[in-house]
């Protein structure tokens, strides 16, 4: 929304289950926000509220992002008579259900487009089979370089978070959900802790599994190794704190940390999961193909090597700048266009 052309587009946010944190930036940006709340993800009741804001507002494109939202948004659409519906997948989860799966084959063949994030995710909605393939396109994550200060000295940032300054510092950021996997992380710490292999590591982030994943590092006898940062709202500073990022997720779609940590001058260590290979087609990371904690933690020692570790730098930026935000969002605001009546154009 913040890089929409405003003179041909009036953004708005609708949230339907709370206002998270990005709700102050996207104000300060001048794109209100919205709360819509569903009691479950086609409650008649909120349909019926989110038909009614689109029509207060005038919405003439809707564009929902992940399940809840692209069953629950475009049924209101539809109601509302929206011409232009766009719906957006970022995972590669199937619908198990038969009624989700009849569902989302219905408002598929109503939607004007549908958007995945990488190729591995639309192959996986060709093979669910339940979406008409022409409406399928690719359209991968992107962000914007400017939003990264590269002055901004690590120990600074370090300092704040409460890390060491002079360890390397190997960090995973995302919610604290299963999907992402904290328990094969500090399995890795683990391993290279008893290697001392001198490494602090950072978990950014915060979800209702904190307490138990923080009992489980305790567990494990890494309560001076392993620091737990919350969630934070300044990630393109707390990059710069880290030495390696690590991705350890069941998983993915797209994982566009790969590009914030690579725009920060960080190199990514992954498992081999969802659409990793296309988020770094251009280089700039270690991709481990099997889940397994010692081949994990080589590969970390291999990326913090000094050579291995410049290398990495530069091949990640250059892979992050592949993600232009002006080639993504002229791609976008054409696809907007492309579905209006031209008296609307």
């Amino acid at each position: 929304t913040r890089h929409l052309d405003r003179s041909r587009f009036s953004p708005r946010i609708c949230c339907l289950k709370r206002l998270g944190p990005l709700t102050e930036k996207c104000e300060a940006a001048g794109v209100p926000v919205e709360l819509c709340k569903f009691g479950s993800r086609q409650s008649i009741v909120g349909i019926w509220r989110l038909r009614q804001l689109i029509r207060k507002y005038h919405i003439k494109i809707v564009h929902t992002h992940c399940r809840r939202a692209n069953h629950a948004g475009r049924l209101a659409a539809l109601w509302a008579g929206v011409p232009c519906i766009v719906a957006h997948h970022h995972d590669t989860i199937e619908e198990t259900k038969w009624r989700q799966k009849a569902l989302t084959g219905w408002l598929g063949r109503r939607s004007s487009h549908i958007l995945c994030v990488s190729k591995e995710v639309m192959r996986a909605r060709l093979q669910a089979k339940d979406e008409p393939t022409e409406k399928l396109k690719v359209f991968y994550n992107f962000i914007n370089p400017d939003d990264y200060d590269q002055t901004l000295a690590p120990e600074q940032m370090r300092r704040e978070l409460g890390l060491p300054e002079s360890r390397h510092v190997v960090g995973i950021v995302g919610r604290l959900h299963p999907l992402k996997n904290h328990e094969f992380f500090l399995q890795v710490a683990k391993n290279l802790v008893e290697r001392n292999a001198g490494i602090h590591f950072a978990v950014i982030g915060d979800g209702s599994r904190r307490q138990e994943l923080e009992a489980m590092r305790d567990e494990l006898g890494l309560s001076t190794h392993v620091t737990f940062t919350g969630n934070r709202n300044d990630m393109p500073r707390v990059y710069r704190a880290l030495d390696v990022l690590a991705l350890c997720s069941l998983q993915e779609g797209f994982p566009k940390v790969f590009l914030e940590a690579q725009t920060a001058g960080v190199p990514v260590v992954t498992a081999d999961v969802g659409g990793v290979e296309e988020a770094l087609a251009g280089g700039g990371g270690i991709i481990v193909p099997e889940r397994e904690a010692q081949l994990f933690a080589d590969a970390l020692l291999r990326a913090l090597e000094p050579q291995a570790h410049a290398d990495l730098v530069t091949a990640g930026r250059r892979n992050a700048a592949d993600f232009s935000v002006d080639r993504q969002m002229n791609e976008l605001m054409r696809l907007y266009e492309s579905c209006l009546p031209s008296s609307m154009r």
